[in-house]
């Protein structure tokens, strides 16, 4: 009889210390889930962000692109990557962004793309340095 007393006595300790540290029972409500100071990020954030991944797009293709070059200059001599690197061998390699305009002046290329229907100004060096902003009219 001791024995089912004690076991039913720690039982409810052990219900009531669980209730208390996890907190069920409480009145509390200020929880992440229910917080009302959660924000949606900002349209800068968001700005930021795609011009970051439109900065990702275009290294990527750049290093395919330069890749090509090493292999394709090493038969050539003649040839440097601003002519090697065609508006058409860069849009093969830019996944989800179209390129609208391509222009090298020296060493430096410039242009616009499209990216989740936006468009952004970019310019990339013979040397991989790319950046992107967005497009002001």
């Amino acid at each position: 009889m001791k024995k089912k007393t004690f076991m039913a006595v720690f039982l409810i300790l052990f219900v009531v210390l669980l209730f208390t540290l996890t907190g069920c029972g409480s009145d509390n409500t200020n929880t992440n889930a229910n917080s009302s100071n959660t924000q949606a990020p900002t349209p800068s954030a968001n700005t930021e962000l795609a011009q970051i991944e439109v900065k990702e797009k275009l290294d990527i293709a750049y290093a395919a692109v330069q890749a090509d070059f090493l292999v394709e200059s090493a038969t050539d001599s003649s040839l440097t990557f601003a002519d090697y690197c065609t508006q058409e061998k860069l849009q093969e390699n830019l996944t989800d962004a179209v390129l609208n305009s391509f222009t090298w002046n020296d060493n430096t290329l410039e242009g616009t793309l499209v990216y989740n229907e936006e468009t952004y100004i970019f310019t990339l060096t013979s040397e991989g340095e790319v950046s992107v902003t967005n497009y002001e009219e």
